[in-house]
């Protein structure tokens, strides 16, 4: 993941990333601009991973999604972001939260679903279950 962003930036990322597909982690740091350590059931997630998502269509608008849904500017469900909504209706992780800033760093792919499922394998077979903000159990069930 070469490209890093913040979050609450306007736009999220350059227009001319903006259409393109790919995979997406959202990362909490520090005041200090060091990632947050984050404690997993196998060890510490020095990287300060809250999210591994994907799109197959526009980063920006996914981005826009998870924006939107954390700070509850959108009321579509349609446009509606899973690991955002766990955050915003979380009190504990908003606390936990509080002092960070959100990241986001992109990857640019023609087989995002291929490369956002190896991240969360990896993830997982690394520190014991998935990101804090992803609740997609699909991984865990699948034969691949």
């Amino acid at each position: 993941m070469k490209r890093e962003y913040r979050l609450n930036s306007n736009p999220i990322i350059p227009k001319r990333l903006g259409s393109k597909k790919g995979v997406y982690l959202i990362v909490a740091k520090q005041k200090n601009n060091l990632p947050l350590k984050i404690k997993r059931i196998a060890k510490v997630d020095e990287n300060g991973f809250l999210y591994i998502g994907k799109t197959t269509h526009s980063l920006n608008a996914r981005l826009n999604h998870f924006k939107g849904t954390f700070y509850k500017k959108s009321k579509s469900k349609t446009n509606s972001h899973s690991g955002a909504a766990i955050l915003h209706k979380s009190s504990g992780l908003k606390k936990y939260l509080k002092a960070c800033a959100l990241f986001v760093k992109i990857s640019l792919s023609n087989t995002p679903d291929q490369k956002e499922f190896k991240l969360l394998q990896s993830y997982l077979n690394e520190f014991g279950e998935l990101p804090p903000l992803n609740s997609n159990t699909s991984l865990i069930n699948s034969n691949k």
